[in-house]
């Protein structure tokens, strides 16, 4: 009964710290790709979108999430880079793989919760011996994966 106790209040922990789609205020600079307001609510898009370092911050603004600058250097330089002393988000779109976009994320503060791996698409990560594998295939993210795969993150 004790373990019962102590992996219930864990589990209740883990998902306590996890971002959930309610952490997710819609703001006119999100993409309409990304969410759009339906009937009162946040409906996340339904089509594969492919989206600029400039609107992806944007989306993770919408979060409450803020990149951490002194990580830069571990990002694709396709999302952003140091430009003058200023980081500079890219106004190209990209297609990221998901170490990469995994890279991205932990640059605001994120940590993947493998306890809920099974709410993100193989392409982007799984459990291969033990550990998280993230995927090398280049894929694009309807809004409503791609906020299941952020709302997978501590």
């Amino acid at each position: 009964m004790k373990k019962m106790n102590i992996a219930l209040c864990l589990t209740g922990l883990l998902l306590s710290s996890s971002l959930f789609a309610s952490d997710f205020t819609l703001t006119e600079n999100v993409s309409k790709n990304y969410a759009k307001q339906v009937d009162g609510k946040v409906k996340f898009g339904e089509s594969s979108t492919i989206y600029t370092g400039k609107e992806f911050n944007k989306i993770l603004l919408a979060y409450n999430l803020k990149f951490n600058p002194t990580l830069i250097k571990d990002i694709p330089n396709s999302f952003a880079k140091i430009v003058d002393n200023n980081i500079v988000f890219s106004n190209s779109t990209t297609i990221y793989t998901g170490k990469e976009l995994n890279k991205i994320l932990s640059a605001y503060g994120l940590s993947f919760n493998s306890s809920l791996i099974r709410n993100v698409p193989d392409t982007y990560a799984k459990i291969e011996g033990g550990y998280v594998v993230f995927g090398d295939s280049l894929t694009i993210h309807a809004g409503e994966r791609l906020n299941r795969i952020i709302t997978a993150y501590n």
